[in-house]
């Protein structure tokens, strides 16, 4: 409450104090003079106060006889007014106006917190009785009620009742207030504003002022948000703002809001151009006409929401050049920053036109779903509209006119209807947005000619009786004796009633809870574009339902505790509920009530259920306060713990006795490790007590995530570590650093041994001084018993293939790596076939990494590429033969080859008597090959059989083996020749390092390994040496030199390959079980030191 500054004398105090009488407010005045206290007289201030609470009584003072029945009160120019009450009215303002104070219930329409945020409803305000008018009522002495105009109001219920010793003042930075003409002047620089109505701004006298004046050097501060709002008492007449700078003003909110009495504002000396925000400037300003804008009007626009809404009687925007055009004609939107544009000419019936020419907003710029009523034009009644056809308007956007259905342009005659209509999909199918879409994706026709350019829309389309449109509808409303008004929308043909659907529920404030109607429908009278309901459709609050409410307790947790609504309950109602401690130990096992209380009150407010949670009724701020029931010692309490690499190690550790909910410490100890100290916390779950562990950073720890434990101390030490390679010993000793229990060490043996990796050992310090080695490639231990393995050459892949009687073949597949170097040979055998001796090989790996296949006969013979492995048949008892033949005879498979030298050989048959019989008519020619598949001795002479019943005596013959593989001299000496007869060739040898092809192998010649390198010249083994001829690149490994080797594997001292370099090679040999490449005449390379290019 605000009061006049009285001119007194100094020792003179007013005060004045806000009471209660009945249901109204009353001011009591006191005089203090030189010490002594006078009670002054009745009420001078009354206000209505049907809602605020009982607790204060009516009490209405009147003149007691020590004042005579007068009042004195000092007027502005200090003289002294004594009169009598004239019918019980006493206490006017200084001034001779009387101030006026609304109760709560009471909508002054003005903002209070500064927000720009205004309601989707509008309507006149509605006093206590559910009468509406358009100002305040006054009290008089006689009890009559008369309507004053609207002034700024504070709320009984939120204006503490406190002695008011404030006084209205008359001056202030850059203004003076002149109580006698009621004109303010500004003179100079005004305070910044708040962004808020500031009710002291002008010392008090706001809506006692009638006139502004404005002088050389008054400036506009830059938030100038709501600096003239609620001078009701304002007029156009003789004010004039001709010297207020107002070029740096960016926040122009509320402005002059609620200026009721302001006709024709003349601005055309003002600049307006960097104002952003004028939400509500002029908003509610009844008596406004025309406004009359400046060369530099709005040209930053970015919040223009409700900027003239509710300006009934405004005509126009008057430019300064071209009195024919409007000012908004030249007024912009700024282009870099999404703007707000709801309601900005809501209810502004009496505009006649607007042009959009020169507008211009970001894509996102809100201008309003017409369907709440916030559209940019609800309620506006043009004729014509320019528009720039670069805009996008929501496409829920209305423009209303009572002058058409529709707008229809002058250019091109397309149109759209007022009100926006849409498909089924909810895409717009007309109305302003459905051709405003932004200039990339507009439909406007001409609209490549138009992307600079306007279209001027007119109001047409007079409907009939016949003609559908669709409606803005208005249905005014009642709640808590409040009228207010809600927007929907309605089609149907012009002029005929249709029953328009009422929300259920609806949100009068966003910060309150929705109120609800049983009513469903209200008839309404479809107009051209907009309707009114002539039914006010009440609203009450929402029932309340029964339900549940989520309350905090004081161990951290929430319980839902069941609440029942009464009847008379409503969304929105705090009601007090008692819980009890048996429901406690219901809803949180383990707790009861603290204090050991039998119940606790809890305070909960009604709300709406949601479909997400259906049972939840209310929600409540009050906090339970329980207490955890006793709970004992355990003495087996389990922890999961990491110790070293052994991972979810269980630790049995004793858990004191405390109480649910609580947290006690506990020890976790272990041998060879470090104590940790962790909490535990026991809680009911499912009726059993669980205790959970946490460590020192809160975490639970569990089999998911056990404790880590830190290992004691281990000083370094050296140890053995037992080690083969191949069947070697090769122990090692090695130095453990220092680490501690659970510690892993890798190591691996330096010790090299040709063809072998080194084995990695993975040692584990264990409490105690224990220690675990185990080898890393295969984690078995590494004992005395069972050493460590250095790891030979893995050997590549190899086919064995055995030839069976019928002809078919087994093949066994040695896969890569199945065998290394240094691995016991394995023999493999055929399948066994009945009548027959399987053949068998033995696989020998090789430091080269090619395995070798050697017959199992005879090891020292090597299975060649060339070689079949065949079955050999087994003699039968009886030692027959097809023809009954003699019982000495031997199967055996072989080849054999008659001498090049000798005659042709003869031939015996065996007869039933064993006797050799001579075949007279038939021979075998000098120096043939012949398959022999017995043998046998008759009178002292063998024999091969070389057909069903022929024989050739051995002495003319020899057996031999068809390897056909290439042979070499070796290089120190030209090699002797011999016949198969086992003569020396004297005149024939051959050359040093020359090569061969060896196509028969025997040892018929004194009784060792030959190979036939023409008709009858064989080569004695030990002279030369087998080779597979290649032509291939081979290259050195790139850590050190690769040695050379003569063929028969002597080191060649003074020669080496260096590393990484490469050497074409022809022939590949076998020297003393290993793989060699030759590089040069006789030099050779060891396949485990090069890499082959493939």
């Amino acid at each position: 409450m605000r009061f006049q500054q009285l001119n007194r004398d100094p020792n003179t105090v007013m005060r004045k104090k806000l009471v209660k009488s009945k249901k109204n407010w009353v001011v009591v005045s006191s005089l203090s003079i030189a010490g002594g206290l006078f009670l002054l007289g009745a009420p001078s201030y009354v206000a209505n106060a049907a809602t605020t609470t009982d607790a204060v009584q009516q009490e209405v003072v009147t003149p007691t006889s020590s004042d005579s029945g007068t009042t004195s009160t000092t007027a502005s120019d200090g003289s002294t007014d004594t009169s009598s009450p004239d019918n019980g009215v006493t206490g006017s303002a200084t001034n001779g106006t009387k101030e006026t104070v609304k109760s709560d219930s009471e909508d002054t329409n003005t903002p209070i917190n500064g927000t720009d945020d205004k309601s989707a409803t509008s309507g006149s305000t509605t006093n206590s009785d559910g009468t509406g008018n358009n100002g305040t009522e006054t009290t008089n002495g006689d009890g009559n009620t008369q309507n004053q105009p609207q002034v700024q109001a504070f709320s009984a219920e939120s204006t503490p009742i406190v002695e008011d010793t404030s006084a209205t003042k008359n001056s202030g930075n850059g203004w003076s207030y002149d109580p006698d003409t009621t004109t303010l002047t500004i003179n100079g620089q005004l305070d910044e504003g708040n962004g808020s109505y500031q009710e002291d701004r002008w010392g008090g006298n706001t809506a006692n002022i009638t006139t502004i004046k404005t002088v050389e050097g008054a400036i506009a501060p830059v938030d100038s948000s709501y600096l003239f709002a609620n001078m009701t008492s304002l007029t156009s007449t003789n004010s004039d703002f001709s010297h207020l700078e107002t070029g740096d003003t960016i926040n122009a909110q509320g402005m002059f809001t609620n200026d009721t009495s302001l006709t024709t504002p003349d601005f055309s000396n003002n600049d307006f151009s960097k104002m952003e925000n004028i939400s509500h400037m002029f908003e509610n300003d009844h008596a406004l006409i025309t406004i009359q804008l400046g060369a530099m009007p709005f040209k930053s626009i970015v919040n223009g929401s409700y900027a003239f809404a509710d300006c009934e009687n405004l005509t126009d925007f008057l430019g300064q050049y071209s009195p024919q055009y409007s000012s908004t004609n030249a007024w912009y939107v700024e282009k870099d920053t999404v703007a707000n544009l709801i309601s900005m000419f809501k209810n502004d019936k009496s505009l006649n036109t607007i042009q959009l020419t020169t507008w211009g907003w970001k894509d996102g710029t809100e201008t309003g779903d017409s369907s709440l009523g916030e559209g940019m034009f609800d309620g506006t009644n043009l004729s014509s509209i320019k528009i720039s056809a670069t805009l996008k308007f929501n496409p829920k956007t209305a423009l209303t006119s009572s002058k058409g259905i529709k707008w229809t342009d002058t250019t091109f005659g397309q149109s759209f209807s007022g009100v926006p209509t849409f498909d089924e999909n909810g895409n717009p199918t007309g109305g302003l947005g459905s051709l405003y879409t932004g200039i990339s994706t507009t439909q406007l026709q001409g609209k490549d000619d138009l992307k600079n350019k306007y279209l001027v829309w007119n109001a047409s389309g007079v409907p009939d009786s016949t003609t559908q449109v669709s409606n803005l509808v208005t249905i005014h409303t009642t709640h808590d004796g409040t009228t207010s008004d809600i927007t929907t929308t309605a089609h149907g043909t012009w002029n005929s009633t249709v029953n328009v659907k009422v929300p259920t529920s609806y949100s009068f404030d966003p910060n309150k809870s929705p109120y609800v109607t049983s009513v469903e429908t209200v008839p309404v009278v479809l107009g051209f574009t907009e309707a009114t309901a002539t039914d006010t459709v009440p609203y009450t609050p929402a029932v309340a339902k029964s339900g549940n409410v989520s309350v905090k307790t004081s161990n951290g947790t929430s319980i839902d505790i069941p609440v029942t609504a009464a009847d008379t309950d409503t969304i929105g109602d705090t009601k007090t509920v008692t819980v009890t401690n048996d429901q406690i130990k219901n809803l949180a096992p383990g707790y009861h009530l603290a204090n050991n209380a039998e119940s606790t009150d809890i305070e909960v407010k009604f709300i709406s259920p949601t479909t997400d949670n259906p049972d939840i009724t209310g929600t409540s701020t009050s906090t339970i306060e329980l207490v955890g029931d006793d709970v004992a010692a355990i003495n087996d309490g389990s922890v999961f713990t990491n110790q070293g690499t052994n991972k979810d190690i269980p630790v049995t550790v004793t858990v004191p006795a405390g109480t649910i909910g609580t947290t006690v410490h506990v020890t976790v100890s272990t041998p060879g490790y470090q104590s940790e100290d962790i909490l535990a916390t026991t809680n009911v779950v499912n009726g059993q007590n669980v205790v959970t562990y946490t460590d020192k950073d809160g975490k639970v720890i569990d089999n998911d995530n056990p404790l880590t434990l830190t290992g004691n101390p281990v000083e370094s030490k050296d140890i053995d570590i037992p080690a083969i390679a191949g069947g070697d010993d090769e122990t090692q000793k090695v130095t453990l650093k220092a680490g501690k229990v659970g510690d892993t060490q890798e190591i691996t043996l330096t010790k090299d041994e040709p063809g072998y990796t080194n084995p990695t050992i993975v040692v584990t310090y264990g409490p105690n001084g224990e220690l675990t080695i185990v080898d890393k490639a295969t984690g078995n231990p590494i004992t005395k018993e069972a050493p460590a393995k250095y790891i030979g050459t893995p050997n590549k892949a190899t086919t064995i293939t055995f030839t069976k009687p019928d002809g078919t073949t087994q093949v066994i597949d040695i896969p890569e790596g199945a065998g290394n170097y240094g691995d016991a040979p394995i023999t493999y055998t055929a399948d066994s076939v009945n009548g027959y001796t399987s053949p068998s090989v033995i696989v020998t790996y090789t430091i080269g990494g090619v395995p070798t296949i050697s017959y199992a006969s005879d090891p020292n013979k090597t299975v060649l590429s060339t070689d079949k492995l065949t079955y050999t048949p087994i003699p039968t008892n009886s030692g027959n033969t097809d023809n009954q033949e003699n019982g000495d005879i031997e199967y055996k498979n072989q080849t054999i080859s008659t001498y090049a030298d000798k005659p042709a050989v003869e031939l015996y048959q065996l007869g039933q008597d064993g006797k050799m019989t001579l075949v007279t008519n038939r021979s075998l020619a000098t120096a043939t090959d012949w398959q022999s598949d017995a043998v046998i001795t008759v009178d002292g002479v063998g024999y091969y059989r070389v057909s069903t019943n022929e024989w050739a005596k051995m002495s003319q013959a020899y057996p031999y083996t068809a390897p056909n593989v290439y042979v070499r001299a070796y290089s120190d000496s030209a090699k002797p020749l011999y016949k198969a007869e086992s003569d020396l060739i004297k005149n024939r040898s051959l050359a040093a390092n020359s090569s061969w092809v060896a196509d028969h192998q025997t040892y018929v010649i004194n009784g060792t390994k030959h190979y036939r390198v023409s008709t009858n010249e064989f080569v004695d083994e030990k002279d030369v040496y087998e080779y597979t001829p290649v032509n291939e690149i081979v290259t050195t490994h790139s850590g050190s030199s690769a040695r050379l080797y003569t063929a028969k594997g002597d080191l060649v001292s003074n020669r080496s390959l260096s590393a990484h370099s490469s050497w074409k090679t022809d022939s590949i040999t076998t020297i003393n079980g290993e793989q060699y490449y030759r590089v040069s005449t006789n030099e050779f390379v060891k396949a485990a030191d090069i890499d082959v290019n493939r």
